[in-house]
């Protein structure tokens, strides 16, 4: 992703609501409330922490040069 081999939690927080929004159901409760389903996700996304990613970290160098990909 954005030119790297490699996801963060903060792209996958990025794309959250357009991946996953369409594919709740929502409760007959939900829906006469008229709650959206990219807000559920949303708010999802605000009760959880993000992981933290260390500087030191970098990604497995086998995952670069295609090594061990079956």
């Amino acid at each position: 992703m954005r030119s790297r081999d490699y996801v963060l939690p903060a792209d996958v927080a990025d794309l959250a609501v357009d991946v996953l929004a369409h594919r709740l159901v929502l409760t007959y409760e939900a829906l006469a409330d008229e709650v959206p389903a990219h807000r559920l996700v949303e708010q999802v996304l605000e009760a959880v922490d993000q992981p933290q990613v260390a500087p030191s970290q970098q990604p497995a160098q086998h995952w670069r040069s295609g090594e061990g990909v079956a």
